[in-house]
């Protein structure tokens, strides 16, 4: 009697120690949630997922404006704007992956998960398959690969789809929660829409790839002094020079290696030179440093500063700078009798 009631007693402290899951160091029951308790872990998930979803709605926004007007847009603005729809879906993913109930509920949480995961899976499909037709890189394989993204979307909405089911419908109706849209599925991501698309982005003027690097402003520390009219700036009072350029990218592609040289030749013959490298990506500017060259007294200097045109490049227009001073000599020190 007494080890069978020993028995009862562990059995139903079993139960009730399987009934309770650790947050945070805290012993929560993870039994079916009832009632208001219920109510309320189902509004604040939903509160917090409300924001996410509008997010992903105004991607799907974004999405149908690249079916549409991809081949129209600059280079730099699709590659940007697919950039930044693939970070956006990731963020959301993201977000959604950390909302959580705890304990059970109705709301199909797991089908918002995989419709997140599949929409962001899509997303990166997206930026590959654009990125592969603007590089050329055949059009039969960029079009299948869109097809499959439009594939991958949908299926993401009908996952979606599922979890809108499972929310009570006062909560519905509270959260009007939109549903992405991503473009005509027989459409814009049919085998012959997204074959045209890739056709009209590799054809594109604007897309065309575009190698320009320009020189936007030199330094020099100490800066000579501009003297009278007709007469050359003056540098006075130091024996060495130390130059900074800052270089722009003016194209539509990354720039990896941005060759920078300086002379400084004065009127003795002496020349110094030094030469530095760069990357720099579309619409961005680098700031480049160089060693301290040395100055010669009684001279007059000309310092040359060179962005070297990077394959590809056309014009060499805003590609080099040149500054001439006179370096006077330093006054005799003053000797005390």
């Amino acid at each position: 009697m007494f080890l069978s009631s020993i028995g009862r007693h562990k059995t139903i402290a079993l139960a009730i120690v399987a009934s309770l899951v650790i947050v945070g160091g805290t012993y929560i029951s993870s039994r079916p949630l009832k009632g208001a308790a219920l109510r309320e872990a189902e509004i604040s998930y939903l509160g917090e997922i409300q924001p996410v979803i509008s997010n992903v709605a105004s991607a799907s926004q974004a999405v149908r404006t690249v079916l549409a007007s991809a081949p129209s847009m600059t280079r730099l603005q699709l590659i940007t704007t697919l950039t930044n729809l693939a970070n956006s879906m990731d963020n959301a993913k993201s977000q959604v992956d950390t909302a959580a109930i705890v304990g059970r509920t109705s709301l199909r949480t797991s089908s918002l998960t995989s419709a997140l995961s599949q929409w962001d899976q899509a997303t990166h499909q997206l930026e590959s398959a654009i990125s592969q037709a603007l590089d050329g890189m055949g059009n039969s394989s960029a079009a299948s690969q869109l097809v499959g993204t439009g594939s991958t979307y949908y299926q993401g909405n009908s996952a979606y789809e599922s979890f809108l089911a499972s929310i009570p419908a006062p909560l519905s109706k509270r959260f009007r929660l939109p549903t992405p849209n991503w473009g005509d599925p027989n459409g814009a991501w049919g085998a012959l829409g997204v074959s045209e698309l890739v056709s009209a982005i590799e054809s594109s003027g604007s897309l065309a790839i575009s190698h320009q690097v320009e020189l936007v402003t030199v330094n020099t520390n100490p800066q000579p002094v501009v003297g009278p009219s007709n007469s050359l700036p003056v540098l006075a009072g130091s024996t060495t020079i130390t130059v900074s350029a800052v270089v722009k990218n003016t194209g539509n592609v990354e720039e990896s290696n941005v060759s920078v040289g300086i002379q400084l030749k004065d009127s003795t013959g002496n020349t110094q030179q030094s030469t530095v490298t760069t990357a720099v990506s579309p619409g961005r500017e680098s700031d480049v440093d160089f060693p301290a060259l040395n100055l010669n007294y009684s001279t007059s200097t000309t310092l040359t500063v060179t962005v070297t045109p990077v394959a590809g490049q056309v014009s060499s227009a805003n590609t080099e700078d040149t500054l001439t001073f006179s370096v006077p000599a330093p006054p005799p020190p003053n000797v005390l009798g």
